[in-house]
């Protein structure tokens, strides 16, 4: 940075000495091509700090354009911070973004009092469950891994309340100014909380190859409001180097024998979710063709907690240690979806001693099977 620093002032002088600009302007291109507009500003700073006037510093700007193409200093600025912004932070930046011109959007409708559009524009709002998502499942879990636990686990209970109060809303269809106006008051707080806490906290504790398992899971969430993302070269590159390929061996089985590939397509057509958590607590596997929950690789080999929000943790850990001291050995539940019925199950696993091993979850959409009921009492003759 002292050489920077030094060679701007150089130029400064040169300036104050009345050289043409044109020739000090092809030394500074020469010099900085290859230098980030941050270093250019931070060697600035410098040189104000050690007392150079600011009014001699800012004749520098008159150098900058020919560096920045005709840019200017803050739009190189952003380009950079775009560049430098891990790829899933930036999706989440661009998000919110969105998130503010729809809340804006429908402060307006709210104000003229239009109940279609201010319905049509909540309804929009739902997508916001994918930013959190991508959030909640593809962040929190490596800062819980750093030992930072409280501003995850506050945000995820919000982010629950504000998407059940979205839903409760739309549900009943009572297009409360008041209580739509808290509702926006709440996103437009947990944006600031992201900005402000959260993502810095992420960019400081997680790795480089945390961000390259966070974009190959973006995929199972989607994009909120976003069209024509672009790629990340880097994780194109990352996702081939780590593409699964089942080998070429044969499983031996009580029934039969099947080779990997056998089993793995076999688990592709199941009409059923399944994931695997070990005596250790740890989800080892799972497989999700049905999708009816997000479930990213990157929470793999982790604690199956940290895959939960934190008012079900204490749920998910008495229900694991009544399997392993054998009060119980199976939980049901239904999640009364009126359009998308789903039943859960729980089952304890245990060895031929007795031992317990694990836990299955089973996870099953009954979609397919409510719209065929349904036509059956609409046509008796389909039956």
């Amino acid at each position: 940075m002292e050489d920077k620093t030094k060679a701007l002032y150089s130029m400064i002088k040169r300036l104050q000495d009345g050289e043409d600009l044109q020739a000090v302007r092809q030394d500074f291109v020469d010099r900085f091509q290859s230098v980030s507009v941050h270093d250019i500003i931070d060697a600035e700073k410098q040189l104000i700090a050690k007392g150079t006037a600011v009014q001699e510093v800012q004749r520098l700007c008159d150098l900058h354009s020919a560096l920045f193409h005709g840019k200017t200093e803050a739009e190189v600025y952003r380009e950079e911070e775009r560049v430098r912004t891990p790829y899933l932070i930036q999706i989440l930046k661009d998000e919110n973004l969105e998130l503010l011109k729809r809340i804006k959007a429908l402060n307006n409708a709210l104000e003229l009092d239009k109940s279609e559009e201010i319905e049509k524009k909540l309804l929009d709002l739902k997508q916001l469950k994918k930013h959190y998502g991508k959030k909640e499942e593809l962040i929190m879990p490596y800062l819980y891994a750093a030992g930072i636990e409280g501003p995850s686990q506050v945000m995820w209970g919000v982010d629950d309340e504000i998407l059940k109060e979205l839903s409760k809303i739309l549900r009943t269809k009572a297009f409360d100014p008041h209580t739509i106006q808290a509702l926006l008051d709440r996103m437009k707080e947990m944006v600031f909380k992201e900005e402000k806490i959260l993502f810095p906290l992420a960019i400081d504790h997680m790795k480089p190859e945390d961000w390259l398992e966070t974009y190959a899971d973006i995929q199972e969430f989607g994009y909120a409001w976003l069209e024509d993302v672009p790629v990340w070269e880097q994780g194109e590159e990352w996702k081939k180097e780590h593409a699964y390929t089942p080998e070429s061996i044969k499983i031996s089985l009580p029934n039969g024998e099947l080779s990997l590939l056998q089993l793995v397509e076999i688990f592709q057509y199941l009409p059923i979710d399944l994931t695997f958590i070990d005596e250790n607590d740890q989800l080892r596997f799972f497989t999700n063709e049905g999708k009816v929950f997000s479930r990213p690789h990157s929470a793999l080999n982790r604690k199956v907690f940290d895959c939960h929000p934190p008012q079900l943790i204490p749920v998910v850990q008495d229900m694991l240690e009544t399997f392993k001291a054998k009060k119980n050995d199976r939980v049901e539940r239904w999640i009364p979806n009126p359009e998308r019925p789903v039943k859960v199950v729980y089952q304890a696993l245990y060895d031929h001693q007795g031992c317990y091993i694990g836990t299955l979850e089973m996870v099953q959409s009954f979609e397919h099977e409510k719209n065929i009921l349904r036509s059956f009492q609409t046509d008796p003759k389909e039956l």
